[in-house]
């Protein structure tokens, strides 16, 4: 598996972390996808992994939230005076030199603590940092294709200014994409849930500026290709996807697709699942924070009107499905979703090559 090429989908509490062993004939090379909440291998397997992996080739901060930054942040932390550092390249749009005086444990802050680390060690020509990635950029590496779809360059701005002026930090609620009671949805089909309306994303919200800011692309090699989607929205996808050329009739094939947002209801839709050509769905969380992934959200990849049903959809976990059930199921209703033709996998049962989950 290590010589093909594989997605190495790991346990990173209720954020993302990922890393991509691509090839493209005989070169080799690695990309890491986001870091982590937290600052310990108990509680973030990227902190331990990282350490062991030697050279990167590229690094990727989708969005500077915590659930996404702080193991990143906490490398470069820990590496910052070595002698020369083991990524040759991060791309990472976490707004330089804007000041900000929000309390320590704010994203915004580690956002600014992560700027300052990266300037210095630009500053030394220690390492790349590519800190403007918006849709139009492309980069085809010796082991991998890269294709940046999200964000457009009006939303990466818009980002900025609502860093700048630190709006909503504390005045928006986390978990507003819950826009529906997970009680009630347990009891309703997947095909009732599929047909709800999104909410859209409000950009005078710090949350949703950062979240609809993510770097969302396409890797392709030999063994793989996956769509990772960070915590975008739909709708600058699917503008990022027909600035590309890809419709409902021409649609973007992948072996893989990271779902945005651990799965939220906010960040899928039909029309975006209708430009896929994709079998195989990754949703990274724990579930301990707002118990994502949402079953509304699953409804949709399962359920969207223009599902082809005699193709079983593959549904991968990095945590135990018991775990995200917890305390009560909210997800998964044997009774109402028994003939969606779907398999749900995590690291107990994941027998795809190209997707190692967990350690």
């Amino acid at each position: 598996m290590a010589d093909n090429g594989y997605i190495h989908f790991l346990q990173a509490g209720h954020g993302d972390a990922f890393i991509l062993h691509c090839r493209k004939g005989d070169e080799r090379g690695i990309i890491v996808v986001d870091g982590g909440h937290a600052t310990t291998a108990k509680h973030n397997q990227f902190m331990a992994e990282i350490e062991e992996i030697g050279d990167i080739d590229l690094m990727v901060l989708t969005h500077p939230d915590d659930d996404h930054l702080i193991g990143i942040k906490k490398y470069f932390e820990n590496h910052k005076d070595d002698k020369a550092i083991p990524v040759k390249e991060i791309w990472a749009n976490c707004a330089a030199n804007i000041e900000i005086t929000v309390s320590d444990d704010a994203s915004p802050k580690g956002a600014k603590r992560l700027s300052e680390i990266l300037s210095s060690l630009v500053d030394d020509g220690k390492i790349v940092w590519e800190k403007d990635i918006t849709e139009s950029y492309v980069r085809n590496l010796p082991f991998a294709d890269i294709v940046i779809i999200s964000p457009s360059d009006c939303i990466f701005h818009y980002f900025i200014e609502r860093y700048r002026e630190k709006i909503g930090y504390y005045n928006t609620t986390e978990g507003s994409d819950a826009s529906t009671d997970q009680d009630i949805d347990y009891d309703l089909s997947m095909k009732d849930l599929a047909a709800r309306e999104k909410r859209k994303a409000d950009l005078e919200k710090y949350e949703d500026a950062s979240n609809a800011s993510s770097i969302s692309f396409i890797v392709s090699c030999d063994n793989f290709s996956i769509l990772m989607l960070g915590d975008s929205f739909p709708d600058s996808i699917i503008d990022g996807l027909k600035a590309r050329g890809y419709s409902a009739d021409n649609k973007l094939k992948v072996d893989f697709v990271k779902v945005a947002h651990h799965g939220s209801a906010a960040n899928i839709s039909n029309e975006l699942l209708a430009m896929l050509d994709c079998d195989n769905y990754i949703i990274s969380t724990n579930g301990n924070r707002y118990n994502h992934p949402d079953r509304e959200a699953i409804a949709n990849i399962l359920c969207h009107p223009n599902r082809r049903y005699e193709r079983p959809i593959n549904l991968y976990f990095n945590y135990p499905i018991e775990k995200l059930e917890s305390p009560k199921p909210h997800i998964f209703n044997k009774e109402l979703d028994s003939e969606l033709n779907f398999v749900t996998h995590s690291a107990s049962n994941a027998t795809d090559e190209r997707l190692r989950i967990g350690r």
